[in-house]
């Protein structure tokens, strides 16, 4: 069993038959661990996001009844290619990012490093990243309980990487087994590791001549070898740990704008008395006419930007790549949409429900350009969030037309 440059031995009993002083040690060691500082440790580049700012103690793992959450992305937490658990990331309607980790099974967290920003902003010890380093940690106390954990981040942006790690132990009766690695998206995951066996898994018998000449670069497995006493009921276990995350440190990315939220039930029974025809009316054959009808007025302006009925009929006949929206809003559809409902005269402002949507989908728009065959941006989930509200209120409030 290979073993790690610094090391660090921890005390952890059997039985509960006794109070242990040692059962605790554990805990302390591994915030000692956590917190150490590192010579060999690459300072974080541009990109790194200031944690002080970002991680109001009082707010972790505290998810607030009141909100809701949008974009979220779920990945296994594993060790050795063995899933333990899950880590999951989504935004919350509060515009904060819920990061959970979750176990199953007899495992439990003893401690959690994170990391969040740009790639390239991942802390390292050589070849290594360096949980050490990591800004946002967590150490649990001994005995451990926790299978579950959230951090509330802020000032998150709408793309990041990420790097989870997690030290867990495993409960057998009343005795935990030495800590193993894990880390999110570790089962088949973009490694972080930068040594020779990245990716490949490398060359297994020039990996142990390395480890014969002293170089252990990627080397993070664990002791495991249990050596009970009859001494009240406490045992030795040799588990090594230092700060390297280990060849088998992976990252991965995640990406999500803004929740837009729905007013609640409640706004929604105050509803003005408006309506709004359907996009058929401007933008193909109208429904009740069977023909293309010309609009009352010459244009139409949206996010700021007017556009002229040939523009906007060109605008809905554009190609949609299903692929892109199958994750990602399409700037045509939000235009269609607020066009549509001042086309059809909407008192949309007076409106709890579309009023917002509207503001939200224009300020995006005014900030992208005029919306053409050339110009189709995609990717803003908070702005399809807002053309989906769009499209229910005109589909359940059509205004009716008169028979001449």
């Amino acid at each position: 069993m290979k073993t790690c440059k610094l090391s660090i031995l921890f005390l952890i009993c059997l039985s509960t038959l006794f109070s242990c002083s040692k059962r605790e040690k554990i805990s302390s060691d591994f915030e000692d661990v956590l917190n150490q500082p590192q010579s060999t440790t690459v300072a974080p580049t541009a990109g790194a996001i200031n944690s002080a700012s970002n991680m109001i103690a009082a707010e972790q793992n505290i998810i607030p009844a009141d909100i809701s959450f949008c974009n979220s992305k779920t990945v296994p937490l594993c060790i050795k290619n063995q899933s333990m658990g899950s880590v999951t990331v989504k935004r919350g309607s509060d515009n904060k990012v819920y990061i959970t980790y979750n176990l199953t099974g007899n495992y439990f967290f003893a401690a959690l490093s994170l990391f969040t920003g740009v790639t390239t902003a991942i802390p390292m010890i050589q070849t290594e990243p360096n949980v050490c380093t990591f800004p946002y940690k967590k150490v649990f106390t001994a005995p451990f309980t926790v299978q579950q954990y959230t951090y509330v981040l802020n000032n998150q942006p709408q793309s990041f990487t990420v790097a989870a790690y997690a030290a867990i132990v495993k409960k057998q009766g009343n005795s935990f087994k030495p800590v193993e690695d894990a880390w999110a998206d570790g089962c088949s995951g973009n490694k972080i590791y930068t040594g020779k066996n990245n990716i490949t898994g490398g060359d297994k018998e020039n990996d142990d001549k390395d480890d014969e000449q002293g170089n252990h670069d990627g080397d993070h497995e664990h002791q495991d070898n249990d050596h009970s006493q009859s001494n009240g009921g406490c045992s030795s276990s040799h588990n090594m740990v230092d700060c390297k995350g280990g060849a088998g440190a992976t990252l991965f990315t995640y990406s999500g704008g803004n929740c837009f939220v729905a007013p609640s039930a409640a706004a929604v029974v105050t509803e003005p008395d408006i309506c709004s025809f359907t996009s058929d009316c401007f933008f193909g054959i109208h429904p009740y006419h069977k023909v293309v009808t010309a609009w009352i007025t010459p244009t139409v302006t949206v996010g700021g930007i007017a556009y002229t009925e040939e523009e906007g009929r060109a605008i809905a006949v554009l190609p949609e790549n299903p692929a892109i929206l199958s994750n990602a809003c399409n700037s045509k559809d939000a235009y269609l949409a607020v066009a549509t409902l001042k086309l059809s005269n909407t008192g949309y402002t007076l409106s709890p429900t579309i009023g917002p949507a509207v503001a939200t989908i224009e300020a995006w728009l005014s900030t992208v350009g005029k919306i053409s065959a050339t110009n189709l941006p995609t990717g803003n989930a908070t702005i399809k969030n807002a053309t989906t509200v769009l499209n229910n209120f005109i589909k359940a409030h059509n205004c009716p037309y008169r028979i001449e």
